[in-house]
């Protein structure tokens, strides 16, 4: 009786997952919002977001083109700028934020500006620093510091360092992997004497290609790059194939091959940002993403894009998430979701609700029964942080049902619907990874594991109300 309930439920979650998603998506501005344009967006270690661009206002508040929101507020920073515009950010590890726009680049240590570029031929399109605290920046310049770098260049903190030879033409995006490796997009054709279409990579000694690259025939063609926890590499820009493989203006690098993302988008995109759970935003001059509307913005959860309520009324220029997943977006708009929102806003992401994982895999996996088996997880409210509701576990183990009651004990299921409990009751929050399940010695069978959320707070699974679940299966062979 049990199993047909939680097989309903599943269904049921499928069917409502659209509607009370939709409900909790909404664009908000940031107070009074910038002056003018915005082309650059990061976080510092506090949660801070900081914004560079061509304004003089920041919610009211004078600011030298950079500004600092803390959730509620805009300010300025503390000491004098020299430079003007600012069009790139990039914080490295020690907590130093570098600014740069034309052919300018500053130091800012929390108190006071530092001039690193002297010598700077060109212009700054992309900031990235490594681990190390190593910048990188590449652009037009050919020359920094006196050292001939070629569209390309590191900062280690005292001087700058040419990355063997550099490009044959401009940068416009960098990211920096886990491993120190360096990623770069741009215009080029050619890495350090390395055949490379549009993308390549740096290992700290040499450049290589990434498969064929990207093909294009446009100008601008890759100017955004991101990374996400597994180290995949995914490229946006102007191009419609990368490898051997169609991918409209973005397109995924697994280490190995190139993919398209479902279809891709109808035209250009700016900027790339990852959330924790490994959605992929994507901003820029397109109307639509995977063959439905989608105005200048969007998301790819690795199966399909969905649009951001009724999106930008101009184009990002930057894109950025924080820790709960909430995505901000700054550039030319006025105006998201219908709403005033004067260069800078933030999209608060519906509830992902939670994610069940066994042995860190979130997809169903395969064990021998020597194995140990590690059930963990997680939960991102979304815009429902704080309601109160139902916190279900349950499992299945062969034909056996089994609850996780609130004195965190595995209860086998007596056919009493009413007597199965909920885990937990009481206010969604961002719950960490948390472990409901280890141990050793499983018989051979198909195990699979749910966690499930409602309302209202009743000790009742409602299929007829709110509910998000996810669940995974674990082969024991």
């Amino acid at each position: 009786m049990y199993k047909n309930i939680v097989v309903s439920a599943i269904a049921a979650c499928v069917v409502l997952a659209m509607p009370h998603a939709s409900r909790a998506q909404a664009w908000t501005n940031l107070g009074s919002g910038l002056s003018g344009t915005a082309g650059a967006l990061a976080f510092d270690r506090s949660g801070n977001l900081y914004a560079g661009g061509e304004f003089t206002s920041a919610g009211g508040a004078a600011v030298n083109r950079i500004a600092r929101w803390d959730g509620a507020a805009w300010s300025a920073l503390a000491g004098e700028r020299a430079g003007g515009n600012v069009y790139e950010l990039a914080f490295d590890s020690h907590g130093n934020l570098y600014a740069a726009g034309g052919s300018t680049i500053e130091k800012w240590n929390g108190t006071a500006w530092t001039n690193i570029s002297a010598g700077m031929d060109w212009f700054v399109y992309a900031l990235a620093c490594d681990n190390s605290g190593n910048l990188y920046a590449g652009g037009s310049f050919t020359t920094v510091g006196g050292v001939q770098v070629n569209h390309v260049a590191k900062w280690d903190g005292t001087s700058w360092s040419s990355l063997g030879g550099g490009m044959d033409y401009y940068v416009e995006a960098l990211a920096c992997d886990g491993a120190g490796n360096l990623y770069a997009g741009g215009d080029f054709t050619n890495a350090g004497g390395v055949a490379a279409n549009y993308v390549a990579k740096w290992n700290g000694t040499s450049w290589s290609s990434l498969g064929s690259g990207i093909h294009s025939e446009r100008s601008y063609v890759v100017k955004a790059l991101a990374l996400d926890g597994a180290g995949n590499l995914y490229a946006g820009g102007d191009f419609s194939s990368a490898g051997d493989v169609d991918a409209f203006a973005v397109a995924k690098w697994n280490g190995s091959a190139w993919s398209g993302l479902g279809g891709g988008l109808d035209y250009r995109v700016n900027a790339l940002a990852l959330d924790g759970s490994g959605n992929l935003y994507a901003g820029g001059e397109f109307n639509n993403a995977g063959g439905a509307p989608a105005s200048r913005v969007a998301v790819w959860n690795g199966i399909s894009w969905s649009s951001l309520g009724s999106g930008l009324n101009n184009s990002p220029e930057s894109l950025a998430c924080d820790v709960s997943g909430a995505l901000y977006a700054a550039g030319y708009f006025s105006a998201a979701g219908g709403i005033p929102a004067d260069h800078v806003a933030k999209w608060i992401s519906p509830p992902v609700g939670p994610v069940v994982k066994a042995n860190g895999s979130a997809a169903d996996i395969s064990i021998s029964p020597s194995d140990n088996l590690s059930v963990t997880v997680q939960i991102y409210p979304g815009g429902y942080s704080g309601t109160s509701v139902d916190w279900w576990v349950v499992a299945l183990a062969g034909s056996s049902w089994y609850y996780l009651n609130s004195a965190v004990q595995w209860t086998p299921f007596d056919g009493n619907v009413a007597s199965c409990r909920p885990a937990s009751q009481g206010p969604l929050f961002n719950l960490p990874v948390t472990e409901v399940l280890n141990l050793t010695g499983l018989q051979a069978g198909t195990y699979t594991f749910w966690f499930a959320v409602d309302y209202p707070m009743d000790g009742i699974l409602h299929l007829g109300g709110p509910i998000w679940m996810d669940s995974v299966s674990v082969n024991v062979r």
